[in-house]
């Protein structure tokens, strides 16, 4: 099993956070993803611009708190987590992920791509929800 965790606190409400994550115009900012289309309630299918594809299925939905997806793949299964806290600084993000591939050397090679994943994705809201400011 690979397990990946990363975690960033950006200076934003959980409610704006909670809404970017979960907002239909993700593509708009998600460098990695490539299309995300629904295929029933609670369920999408997303694709990635390395031409991954995975099926999301909701378990967990907590507004502006949680949501936990189960996810399916070629060879791979899992779950991938996403949690928000409210603190005075902001939010903090928790992006959890699991997979189980078909061998050891299989999860080893996930284990990296979860945490590049991941890291990328919290690079692409951070920009999404606190871009550079203009030099005056």
């Amino acid at each position: 099993m690979a397990q990946a965790k990363e975690r960033e606190t950006l200076p934003c409400p959980a409610q704006l956070v909670w809404r970017t994550v979960t907002g239909e115009d993700q593509l708009s900012w998600r460098t990695g993803l490539k299309a995300l289309e629904q295929e029933a309630e609670g369920i999408w299918l997303e694709t990635g611009t390395d031409g991954s594809r995975y099926r999301l299925e909701q378990v967990v939905w907590e507004p502006e708190r949680r949501v936990v997806l189960r996810v399916t793949g070629r060879n791979t299964y899992g779950k991938r987590e996403l949690l928000l806290e409210e603190s005075s600084g902001g939010t903090t993000v928790t992006i959890y992920s699991e997979t189980m591939g078909e061998s050891v050397f299989a999860d080893l090679m996930e284990g990296a791509y979860l945490r590049r994943s991941q890291r990328a994705y919290l690079r692409d809201l951070r920009r999404r929800l606190c871009p550079p400011k203009e030099e005056e």
